[in-house]
């Protein structure tokens, strides 16, 4: 793959490796010009070849230590399991960090963050290296994912919408089933602890919820914003209420529209593609019935 024309974005914690850049930096450029070029830039940032960004997706994160090992520019997939799940991967443009990785602890797991341009960690994928590594940093890695923990194609290309904070409550409502899974998925993966605040109320618009994954989704945007997570299933509900995940109990959920949806959801399932016997509406009075366990009040309007 090359990559012609383009600008490359380095910092300070870069290694550069000169015999990579030869092959993703316009011929007419030479190794020693652009060694030049480097010097004389202080931060080694926007060194102009072109037009196009070349951006930094991912970064590569030992599991142990929480040492960034450096960034690629994307992943391209193995293997998927029958579910579409990402099994294995390979990672495309990677450059190493400067790290003092212990020499004497090979690296055998990994996580796989997506960055933003800035390269802000948003979330992130627990992997096993397939050749673990002890001294010398190798110059691409073979990732494989933990079972049921890897993503689909789609769930990678929703973290477009994290990258660039283009998210807006409701933007999931198009979303097939199969979508909306992924983007739960997406959200769990992105969420990080939260400052708790007790004594909140919050309204969830019953108008998105049309399954389980959506009801999730909309309690998670609810009480953490666009992008938000509370929870994904009863036991991971139970785990937010326990704190940690931006709402404590007590507080006070507004169900705006439930009358409709307990009205529409009698032999609506409450996960449609999964086979499942329950109906919506039993499944969300049990979700009401976990919340109010835990000092959540529920009013229905």
């Amino acid at each position: 793959m090359m990559f012609l024309e383009q600008i490359i974005v380095f910092s300070r914690d870069l290694m550069v490796d000169m015999d990579m850049l030869r092959t993703m930096i316009i011929p007419s450029r030479s190794c020693s010009q652009l060694h030049g070029i480097l010097m004389e830039e202080n931060n080694y940032t926007n060194i102009l070849f072109g037009v196009k960004i070349v951006k930094f997706k991912y970064a590569i994160v030992d599991d142990n230590s929480e040492r960034v090992i450096g960034y690629c520019m994307d992943i391209q997939g193995i293997s998927f399991d029958q579910k579409g799940l990402l099994q294995e991967c390979v990672t495309e443009g990677f450059l190493p960090c400067e790290s003092d990785l212990s020499k004497n602890e090979p690296v055998h797991n990994v996580i796989l963050a997506v960055v933003n341009d800035q390269r802000n960690i948003l979330g992130g994928y627990y992997c096993s290296l397939a050749k673990p590594f002890s001294v010398q940093v190798p110059d691409h890695f073979i990732l494989h994912f933990r079972s049921e923990d890897g993503p689909t194609l789609r769930e990678l290309q929703l973290w477009e919408c994290f990258r660039t904070g283009n998210l807006n409550k409701g933007s999931w409502c198009e979303f097939d089933y199969q979508e909306k899974i992924e983007w739960l998925h997406l959200v769990r993966q992105h969420a990080a602890l939260r400052v708790d605040v007790s004594q909140g109320v919050y309204t969830i618009n019953c108008k998105h919820i049309t399954d389980k994954a959506s009801f999730y989704i909309e309690l998670g945007e609810a009480i953490n914003g666009a992008g938000g997570y509370y929870g994904s299933c009863l036991d991971s509900l139970e785990d937010c209420l326990y704190g940690g995940f931006g709402a404590l109990p007590p507080y006070k959920l507004v169900w705006d529209g439930f009358d409709k949806l307990m009205g529409c959801s009698k032999d609506q399932s409450s996960s449609p593609e999964d086979g499942n016997p329950m109906t919506l509406q039993a499944y969300i009075q049990e979700a009401m019935k976990l919340l109010e366990k835990y000092g959540v009040s529920n009013e229905k309007v």
